[in-house]
């Protein structure tokens, strides 16, 4: 039976890490409301020394949007159709990701869809892995770029972010859109 790590203390971290075991990662229990959510995650090697503590919160940044993710039911996505084109392009390989049933047109290009949980977490994870290829490929920045735009919105809206429907539930919403909007016309 495969045990999972529990805590370790800073002598057992020391000890693992001569050993060239991965560092233990403990994602909050009370942010994900999973009893004991841990994973492992390879220590990178890296001049910076306050890189690995990065590297840590950034992968329990991402484990508890993946495990949010996982536990909602639909998350609506507004985008330009052009950025809803490269979503489908990325994920749809994912063996998570399912085409959405419809996906309508607004105004300026726009497009409204609905996904499911589980493509949401196809985005996040898929997102999260074009980000981490593209990082230091300078000749495909706007892959890069984009795929970083889309997880960190997607992350933002799955941990963050609810918006009420006009029937009063709340909806995890995925805006990518950072036009400034309009409050009203000068007198």
């Amino acid at each position: 039976m495969n045990e999972i790590p529990g805590p370790v203390s800073d002598g057992e971290e020391e000890q693992r890490a001569r050993d060239g075991l991965p560092e233990v990662v403990t994602v909050p229990a009370a942010a994900t409301q999973v009893s004991a959510a841990v994973a492992t995650a390879p220590a990178e090697p890296s001049a910076d020394p306050a890189a690995p503590v990065q590297h840590k919160q950034d992968r329990a940044q991402h484990l508890e949007s993946v495990l949010r993710a996982a536990a909602i039911a639909s998350a609506r996505v507004i985008c330009h159709r052009d950025t809803w084109s490269f979503l489908i392009e990325q994920t749809s390989q994912h063996p998570h990701f399912r085409l959405p049933e419809r996906i309508n047109d607004l105004d300026d290009g726009m497009i409204e869809t609905s996904l499911s949980g589980r493509s949401v977490l196809a985005v996040l994870v898929t997102m999260r892995k074009v980000s981490d290829d593209y990082a230091s490929v300078d000749e495909d920045m706007a892959t890069w770029a984009l795929a970083c735009a889309v997880y960190q919105r997607t992350r933002l809206a799955v941990t963050d972010t609810t918006h009420t429907r006009p029937d009063g539930a709340q909806v995890t919403t995925i805006v990518l859109d950072d036009r400034p909007t309009t409050t009203g016309q000068a007198a």
